[in-house]
């Protein structure tokens, strides 16, 4: 409560955006819009709204600490065999590896056991890694014929014995996939052999 007795709320919100350009999209017209909005607003930088970006925290907890996050995209993962239904998951590219999280948020409903919602603060995040490969273990990258929101991306295996294995991912739609695709072969053509 506020010293004249009015109650105060803070709110936290997690939006999920797909990917990282439409995230700082969104980000910069909420902040435009938010200091528009409030009475005590002045126009001094300084008392703008603060939104914080943790891609230095993101990285250190993916272990690529020197890297830079190049695309971020929340997209699904399907495989070819098996009665599996598609996992969410979130594909980073960095400027040397490209990773396959499982990404949940506390209270969005897709963590199984929602039980333990009350002991987590809602909207905190949960980052698992499920792949990762450098940049140089990617051998391709490619839409599928049937759908242009679908992706496969093949990784070298680290033992000759061993076959490639792939990724099979869908996208939002095409022109996602597409962003996706050139991004990644960007990234391969600017890493130093």
């Amino acid at each position: 409560p506020s010293p004249k007795g009015d109650s105060v709320l803070e709110y936290s919100y997690v939006i999920l955006t797909s990917n990282k350009m439409r995230t700082i999209s969104l980000l910069q017209k909420l902040q435009a819009h938010t200091n528009d909005a409030r009475p005590d607003y002045t126009g001094d930088p300084k008392s703008n709204v603060l939104i914080e970006n943790d891609d230095k925290v993101f990285l250190d907890a993916l272990g690529s600490k020197a890297d830079v996050v190049l695309h971020y995209h929340i997209l699904h993962q399907i495989w070819r065999r098996g009665d599996r239904e598609a996992a969410r998951r979130s594909f980073v590219l960095t400027s040397s590896r490209v990773f396959l999280l499982d990404e949940m948020y506390s209270g969005d409903g897709t963590i199984p056991d929602e039980k333990n919602v009350s002991r987590k603060k809602l909207g905190n995040i949960s980052l698992t890694v499920i792949d990762s490969a450098s940049l140089s273990r990617v051998s391709e990258i490619r839409a599928a014929n049937e759908d242009p929101r679908l992706i496969t991306l093949v990784l070298q295996s680290q033992n000759k014995l061993k076959r490639a294995h792939r990724w099979r991912l869908v996208c939002n739609d095409g022109e996602c996939a597409e962003r996706l695709i050139d991004d990644v072969r960007k990234a391969i053509k600017a890493k130093p052999r």
